[in-house]
């Protein structure tokens, strides 16, 4: 009797770089599972005896899964589940007050206030000259500031003592490095 394929997977949506995480749910024939060979839509294929094993999606699209289960007599069963995983790219940060920059009449510190989005992570940095050939420098806190689905506001103590500043707005995936 040959095995039943079958698996889960966790998360399938979220913002790329999505690190999936695969789990074999099969069901035996007359033999152990011994091998167990992955499609992951996106290019990449795994052959292992591994349970469980990942991929991480680099880029947006929605991505079909396959699974090939072997049992020790050498009898096979194979799976696919449509449209498994859905991957979406970053959004572009929202300023939420036309880009202006918001001065902190308490501490004389700069703000600005943004749109965020969960799963999605906020860095402000900044330049004080726009012709400089030096990379824009981040703003020291916050750092990294994940989104919330609402209205965020970033905020630069150090520009209390600057006569002008130009800021930017980057964002990546939560789960990104």
């Amino acid at each position: 009797m040959p095995p039943v394929a079958n698996f889960n997977a966790a998360p399938t949506s979220g913002f790329a770089p999505l690190k999936v995480v695969f789990t074999d749910s099969s069901t035996p024939g007359s033999g152990p599972i011994t091998n167990r060979y992955w499609i992951f839509g996106d290019g990449n294929t795994t052959n292992t005896a591994d349970a469980s094993v990942t991929n991480t999606y680099a880029g947006a699209g929605t991505y079909d899964v396959s699974l090939t289960v072997t049992d020790t007599n050498g009898l096979s069963a194979s799976v696919t589940n449509l449209g498994l995983v859905s991957v979406a790219t970053v959004p572009e940060p929202n300023f939420k007050t036309a880009d202006t920059v918001q001065v902190d009449p308490g501490t004389g510190a700069a703000g600005l206030r943004i749109t965020g989005t969960n799963g999605v992570q906020y860095l402000l940095v900044y330049k004080d000259d726009l012709l400089s050939t030096n990379d824009w420098l981040a703003v020291d806190p916050p750092g990294w500031v994940s989104g919330t689905n609402g209205t965020m506001t970033l905020t630069d103590p150090g520009a209390t003592n600057s006569p002008q500043r130009f800021y930017k707005l980057e964002a990546k995936s939560a789960d990104a490095p």
